[in-house]
């Protein structure tokens, strides 16, 4: 379940609605101790401390990543976001290290969506000479095929400019 997407008051309604459908099922915890030591092992080697709460958002982030093609990470300036992101990555490269569990080597690009004009970060098409100009997005989503597991993230503060690009 995706419960990052939803607001606190909505969870109860939400597992509400979930034992009406499937009455008497039990969904069982997921077991994420390997997965935990792990990040405790690379917020250590960053120096960084693994408090609950931000053990919490590293799994949230997890959870999404394994069910969706593509998320935002939205929040104000030094909010975590980029370590809950490393240390992520550096979690799941450390299992694949380790030969725990399925995980794959991770190898992330970091682009500031606002540091170029759209065209050269999505690509354009020029009417006059029907070129396609092939531009930095286009590249790393190229580059994807060639490695097992890839995420390309734009990296940027919350701004009203970029949410509307997404739309």
């Amino acid at each position: 379940m995706n419960l990052p997407k939803f607001l606190a008051h909505d969870v109860p309604l939400f597992n509400g609605i979930i034992s009406d459908l499937f009455p008497g099922v039990t969904l069982p915890k997921p077991d994420y101790e390997v997965f935990y030591n792990n990040i405790r092992e690379i917020c250590l080697q960053r120096n960084l401390q693994a408090t609950d709460f931000f053990i919490e958002k590293i799994t949230q982030m997890y959870e999404m990543m394994i069910v969706r093609h593509g998320f935002m990470l939205v929040g104000d300036p030094f909010g975590g976001k980029t370590k809950v992101l490393e240390v992520l990555c550096g979690t799941l490269s450390l299992m694949n290290q380790k030969k725990l569990g399925d995980e794959n080597k991770v190898q992330y690009k970091i682009i500031n969506p606002k540091a170029m004009p759209m065209g050269q970060l999505y690509g354009q098409f020029d009417p006059v000479s029907h070129e396609v100009n092939f531009y930095i997005l286009i590249i790393c989503f190229k580059l994807r095929t060639l490695i097992t597991y890839h995420k390309i993230i734009f990296a940027s503060y919350k701004d009203e400019e970029i949410l509307k690009r997404k739309h």
